[in-house]
């Protein structure tokens, strides 16, 4: 939920996940990177840590779509590709999996040149890894 309060002249955009209130998008930001970055790989994240991020989770410009039908856990996980990205990953209710960015549901905007960019970087991404291997 995102909350403004008016104070004095200034405006203070307050940020409420899971009933934490963050002044700022960079704490926010910093808190969720902190449990991205000591959550052991592919096990389910602690509950006050999975609820919250679920939490964060509804917030994404494509939620509907990601959600599916229905969350049933989070994880962490290496991006498939690299090896070497970590990224939560949603395990749905009828045994799917999608991942999401956390930054867009912080944002809560969908950025077109982004995914762009994304689509171009996937596109070549078999051919940058061929060419490590034989180099």
């Amino acid at each position: 939920m995102l909350v403004s309060r008016r104070l004095q002249e200034n405006i203070i955009y307050m940020i409420e996940i899971n009933g934490q209130e963050f002044k700022t998008k960079d704490k926010l930001t910093r808190y969720v990177r902190d449990i991205l970055n000591t959550a052991t790989l592919g096990e389910s994240l602690p509950i006050a840590s999975n609820l919250f991020i679920q939490s964060l989770f509804t917030r994404h410009p494509e939620y509907t779509k990601k959600r599916g039908s229905g969350v049933l856990d989070v994880k962490v996980v290496t991006d498939n590709v690299w090896g070497k990205t970590r990224h939560f990953v949603i395990h749905r209710t009828d045994g799917s999996t999608t991942d999401f960015s956390y930054l867009k549901c912080i944002s809560g905007k969908k950025d077109p040149l982004k995914d762009f960019k994304a689509a171009c970087r996937e596109a070549v991404a078999q051919d940058i890894i061929s060419f490590r291997s034989e180099f």
